[in-house]
């Protein structure tokens, strides 16, 4: 293998020791490198099942009430769909990777099999009955881009990188080119919505790509992505899910998972005018509570019961 540092050193002792961890090794480059090896001769297959406006470059996007309304505007670039419902119900399955129409964006809907149905057949799914369909694909595709990036840093192979990478850009940079989503009503669910979901306690896709853009940093500078494009994406989602989040139960403790992985992936403080960069993002969890998001320091005698010791919502 080539290294690219020395820096997984101890984790190739390991695997190469324990059966375990060779075991696990193993089952991670197999799960990938099939995409992988795909991609190599055709770069459209696992990117155009990213789930994007691929034809309407919606640059804003609109929910009404609870379910996903409607889009408006045409950025530059295929940008990020939104999630279809808050709600997780839905007769409509996440197909899998194979069964997703490439580049597919169609004023019908979604194409997906129905399960309430006899025969459970494939039709056109209105955007607002999907729940959390579109979620989850991308959330699958980007798993799969953020083993590939782990790869790539184990082993030097840029096979992986170029896979992880085209992935990552796709959607970052889509995200980039869309507004945070709108309302047209005032409705409860409004004021907790995130980027990418209904609800900021749910960013769940914020997890790998912090991830990825750790391990293709470098990647992506040499082969010419603007790194800043990423940076003002992450500081969106990071103060999108403090504004949007809550005090109480179980919800500051699932945004600050989610605030901590952006902040990580930053630059210090002193590399943005703002002054908001890594150590900003931290200190949301550690010791700076603001009106949505109750940092670490205060959680435990504000929200467990100092007489039982009871957290009223376990995380």
């Amino acid at each position: 293998m080539i290294l690219i540092d020395g820096s997984n050193a101890a984790l190739q002792e390991k695997i190469a020791q324990n059966d375990w961890a060779r075991a696990i090794y193993h089952d991670v480059v197999a799960s990938v490198k099939p995409y992988v090896d795909r991609h190599q001769h055709d770069s459209d297959w696992m990117v155009s099942r990213l789930q994007m406006h691929w034809k309407t470059h919606y640059a804003r996007t609109f929910v009404n009430g609870a379910v996903w309304s409607h889009g408006e505007g045409c950025a530059l670039v295929p940008t990020v769909r939104f999630a279809g419902g808050r709600d997780w119900a839905t007769p409509y399955a996440a197909p899998q990777l194979e069964d997703i129409r490439p580049f597919d964006e169609d004023e019908r809907g979604l194409w997906l099999q129905n399960r309430k149905k006899p025969g459970e057949p494939w039709e056109w799914a209105p955007v607002s009955q999907t729940g959390q369909v579109i979620e989850h694909i991308n959330a699958r595709i980007m798993g799969l881009a953020e083993r590939a990036a782990f790869l790539y840093w184990f082993t030097g192979d840029e096979a992986y990188a170029q896979f992880a990478a085209e992935i990552f850009w796709t959607y970052v940079n889509g995200m980039h080119h869309r507004a945070n989503p709108e309302t047209f009503e005032d409705h409860r669910s409004a004021r907790i919505i995130g980027l990418a979901t209904f609800e900021v306690i749910h960013e769940d896709i914020v997890r790998p790509l912090a991830i990825i853009f750790d391990f293709l940093r470098d990647y992506l500078i040499r082969t010419g992505k603007d790194v800043g494009v990423v940076e003002g994406v992450f500081r969106r989602w990071a103060d999108r899910i403090i504004e949007g989040g809550n005090t109480h139960g179980n919800w500051n403790i699932n945004q600050a998972r989610f605030i901590v992985f952006l902040g990580l992936a930053l630059q210090p403080n002193a590399g943005y005018e703002d002054g908001k960069g890594c150590e900003h993002y931290l200190a949301r969890f550690t010791h700076v509570s603001s009106e949505n998001q109750t940092a670490l320091k205060d959680v435990i005698p504000v929200e467990y019961d100092q007489a039982s010791g009871i957290w009223p919502e376990a995380p």
